[in-house]
């Protein structure tokens, strides 16, 4: 029995080893950002929201998933709440090599990749033989049965559930090593705004409201970010160039050696930029050139005049992506247009009288609006995208543009005279700002706001 319990340890620790190199090399194609023993721990925690996020919602869908993760049931309902994984686990088994994972961390893993369990993991890569179908500990325990006929012809069936569990025991004990406690420190549930102004890009936390320049550059016009892929884009009009980096998962910086400076370059005009996560594909108007073109996100050219017909000069240009359809602005003559991606339908007159100088565009797909600012006449303007009927209020600061969280009410607007961006509330028919309640970026004209919310 001896011999037995010593070629099981060593058969588990070579699965459990191969298992983990096997998840390792899936979270760093996954995730974009390297292999997880390099990571630092802001990657950790931004990947933890997206693991249990997730996770917890596969978990309400299979029942079965919910109870190979560990959600506890209270009262004979499961508490999905309580599903988690700590930073320090996630750095003892990935960083450090201190920890093998006990079975359910390894279920929590499996699942998250889309398997049915640990078990179904290691069959269909091949780490454990199709034909062993049994998990782990049942099978030693029927192992140790079957090495003495005569000695398990003799014990009753309440002995025998002691020599299985004794097995499941010996094999937890070895490979488990107990978990620290860790409080939660990611960034679930926060909101973040990226806006470029005079002197390059920054990212604001909307509830620590301290402003984080990630990037120094002077003369950036339009920025964009795939959220997902943690892209961003921004232009330089003056100097006709588009450029791209990967930010950091803590959003608190560019990566290392992400940077495509003048990814396109002698452009004419580049202004504001859209960004298309579904084809991985961004647009960006030409002002001087008035067109609209659309790049893949390694600068090639997908379409060079996507928007035919163009007469005026587009300036801000904004994806609703639910819905694929893009609008512009027109700033020469006071219009808005858009454009179907699906149907490649055009509307160069959507809203025909948006005002003076329209800019600063963001759709809010939940009530149907899109909203702009009208920044010489201290105006902003929106209008239902069922019913284009432009609508304005006036404001006592010059808005140069607009960002709507519509989930929470909340619209956002930067200040073309100051370095504040304001916050306001959006009702069904008006918007208001409370004067008392703003952020201070810190440098001069704030401009482009882009959220990024963080589930």
């Amino acid at each position: 029995m001896r011999n037995f319990f010593c070629k099981h340890f060593a058969n588990i620790m070579q699965i459990t080893e191969k298992y983990w190199v096997s998840i390792a090399e899936k979270i760093g194609t996954n995730f974009k950002n390297g292999h997880p023993e390099n990571w630092k721990k802001g990657d950790i925690d931004l990947f933890l929201v997206v693991f249990l996020t997730k996770l917890q919602e596969i978990c309400r869908q299979d029942t079965a998933k919910a109870v190979r993760c560990g959600i506890p049931k209270i009262k004979g309902e499961l508490q999905y709440n309580q599903l988690n994984l700590s930073y320090h686990s996630f750095r003892r088994i990935f960083i450090t090599k201190e920890s093998k994972g006990n079975l359910t961390t390894k279920e929590m893993f499996a699942i998250y990749f889309g398997y049915d369990s640990f078990n179904d993991y290691l069959i269909k890569n091949k780490i454990k033989k199709e034909e062993d179908t049994e998990d782990l500990p049942a099978k030693s325990a029927k192992k140790i049965e079957n090495s003495n006929p005569t000695t398990a012809q003799r014990v009753n069936s309440k002995k025998s559930k002691i020599i299985r569990l004794g097995a499941t025991l010996l094999t937890t004990i070895i490979i488990v090593i107990l978990l620290f406690p860790s409080y939660f420190t990611g960034i679930r549930g926060q909101a973040f705004i990226l806006f470029r102004h005079d002197n390059g890009i920054a990212i604001i936390n909307t509830k620590y409201k301290s402003p984080i320049q990630i990037r120094s550059e002077e003369k950036i016009t339009g920025i964009d970010i795939d959220g997902k892929e943690r892209l961003i884009f921004w232009s330089s009009y003056p100097y006709g160039h588009v450029s791209k980096a990967t930010l950091h998962n803590n959003l608190k910086k560019i990566m290392s050696g992400s940077t495509r400076f003048h990814l396109l370059h002698n452009l004419p005009g580049p202004a504001g930029i859209a960004v298309n996560p579904k084809y991985k594909v961004f647009y960006c108007a030409m002002h001087s050139d008035s067109t609209i073109v659309a790049y893949d996100y390694n600068g090639k050219i997908i379409d060079r005049h996507l928007v035919t017909g163009l007469k005026g000069k587009p300036s801000s240009v904004e994806l609703d992506f639910k819905n694929q359809v893009l609008y512009w602005t027109d700033v020469s003559n006071g219009k808005i247009g858009k454009f179907n991606l699906n149907t490649h339908e055009t509307d160069h007159n959507f809203i025909e009288n948006a005002g003076d100088y329209p800019d600063g565009l963001s759709v809010d797909t939940i009530d149907n609006k899109l909203y702009w600012t009208n920044r010489h006449t201290h105006k902003i303007g929106w209008t239902s995208l069922s019913n284009p009927k432009p609508y304005s209020i006036s404001v006592n600061f010059m808005p140069a543009a607009i960002e709507v969280d519509a989930e929470k009410g909340l619209i956002y607007c930067s200040t073309g005279d100051s370095d504040i961006i304001n916050k306001g509330t959006i009702t069904k028919n008006s918007i208001s700002f409370d004067n008392s309640i703003f952020f201070e970026t810190g440098n001069n004209e704030p401009s482009v706001l882009k959220l990024i919310k963080i589930k």
